[in-house]
């Protein structure tokens, strides 16, 4: 029951901060380009958006026979399009409600799911690792509002999504791990290749879960196998459809090669390619010190998976190794196929698929922080720079140019603490200032208040 009622605060405390905090309206290209294909699907019952109000104000569109269309994931719009639907036959619409529309379907899409993934690891981390009740709200205080998790719950993208879907993948597994029942294989496809039709880069996941409940039941496995086919098979056909290729409209270069265009092989993801071996070290040291760079609690992630893989008892550690290496090939996919860190973005944006996953660990790692004065000094400093930064990153996660080493500091104290005032529409600025500044402190009193109890504890009463 207590840990039921830590479920329902965590989701009602992310609700609310998601809901304060929520863009109200386009922001970018990348914006432009989802919202144009979401307009189209209701408004005009077409896929190709050259009659969408978004039309002038995107160049994430790609031209194929005769027609524009967005090349964002069009499983995420289908989804999204009854909500607008719904909003439309009430006679707010895109052309008349713009900034109200584009709010609601974010909070319905990113940000309402997102907090139930964040009571949804709160409950776990108590439940299953058992954390303590304290320990488990900083971490997932720290998690919702010290990561990339809070700038991409906030704005309409794919990341997000595919991370809270493959986060509750993770989670049937693990809930599931003991049993040898058919929900958990056909559960965790499904969610998983619902993520990877909206993240190409998620199918690599398939082989390693697949040989995860091979070696578990052949039975499965091939129940897991059976599960992705839909989403793959939907996923293939849509891409055929609309470009005439299995393969995403990114990498397919020819589609971009219209008068205006911005993109071609150089910078497409996925087709992109570094120049010189130099090039491409120089860009996977960026990549990584980027990702540190802003969500510092990282640092105290790594700690906590290398004592999780670490100890023999743990009784989760296979399912962190397969997830760790899939990781690492992730991260390795995006380097090598783009240059650009994201684009005009927050940190590295595809990075905050894996956020969730990867912070899970952290409930086993009370015991070493708790019981270590320095190593609660040093959590309290690294998790308080996490959530200042995510909250800059929040004000406006895609209105960045790239950054190098060079000046992410002037990115972060200089042009990004005064963006939550950079809103062309003057009726906004007090209103987007004021809410931003309320989730600022409630943010930062609830994280002081959490560790002012733990910094009084005398004692840390944890068996592992």
């Amino acid at each position: 029951m207590n840990a039921m009622k830590q479920f329902v605060s965590a989701f009602s405390f992310f609700v609310i901060l998601f809901a304060l905090t929520t863009s109200y309206g386009v922001q970018g290209w990348n914006d432009a380009s989802r919202m144009a294909q979401i307009e189209s699907i209701v408004e005009h019952g077409t896929l190709f958006i050259d009659d969408s109000s978004f039309y002038p104000r995107t160049l994430d569109k790609y031209f194929y026979r005769g027609h524009f269309y967005s090349d964002k994931p069009v499983i995420l719009s289908f989804i999204t399009s009854p909500f607008y639907f719904l909003l439309y036959k009430m006679g707010i619409s895109f052309r008349t409600h713009s900034a109200l529309v584009y709010y609601l379907l974010t909070l319905i899409m990113m940000g309402i799911p997102s907090a139930m993934a964040m009571a949804y690891l709160n409950y776990f981390l108590v439940v299953y690792l058992k954390a303590s009740k304290l320990w488990g709200w900083l971490i997932t205080l720290v998690v919702g509002s010290g990561t990339l998790v809070w700038p991409y719950s906030i704005v309409y993208n794919n990341h997000i999504v595919s991370g809270y879907l493959v986060f509750a993948a993770f989670i049937t597994i693990l809930i599931n791990k003991e049993k040898l029942g058919n929900g958990s294989p056909i559960a965790s496809s499904l969610l998983l290749s619902a993520a990877a039709s909206m993240d190409i880069t998620f199918f690599g996941l398939f082989p390693f879960v697949f040989i995860y409940f091979f070696r578990k039941s052949p039975r499965q496995a091939t129940l897991f196998g059976l599960g992705y086919i839909p989403f793959a098979l939907i996923y293939l056909t849509s891409n055929q459809i609309l470009s005439g290729s299995f393969l995403p409209p990114a990498m397919n270069k020819n589609l971009w090669e219209y008068p205006g265009s911005i993109f071609n092989e150089t910078n497409l993801s996925g087709l992109a390619f570094h120049e010189s071996i130099t090039g491409f070290f120089v860009y996977s040291a960026n990549f990584i010190a980027r990702i540190m760079f802003f969500s510092p609690i990282l640092f105290f992630f790594v700690l906590a998976f290398q004592k999780s893989l670490l100890l023999s008892n743990f009784p989760y550690r296979t399912e962190y190794c397969f997830f760790l290496v899939f990781s690492f090939f992730y991260i390795f996919v995006y380097i090598l196929s783009t240059t650009n860190f994201g684009g005009e973005a927050f940190g590295i944006r595809w990075f905050s698929s894996l956020v969730l996953v990867l912070s899970l660990p952290l409930g086993y790692y009370e015991k070493e922080i708790l019981s270590s004065l320095f190593m609660k000094k040093i959590f309290y400093i690294t998790s308080t720079l996490s959530i200042f930064l995510s909250f800059v990153g929040s004000t406006m996660p895609f209105k960045v140019n790239d950054l190098y080493f060079k000046n992410w500091a002037q990115f972060a104290f200089s042009n990004y603490i005064f963006g939550l005032l950079k809103i062309p529409d003057a009726k906004y600025q007090f209103l987007n200032a004021f809410r931003f500044t309320l989730a600022f402190f409630w943010v930062f009193i609830l994280h002081y208040l959490i560790m002012k109890q733990i910094q009084n504890q005398k004692h840390v009463n944890i068996d592992k």
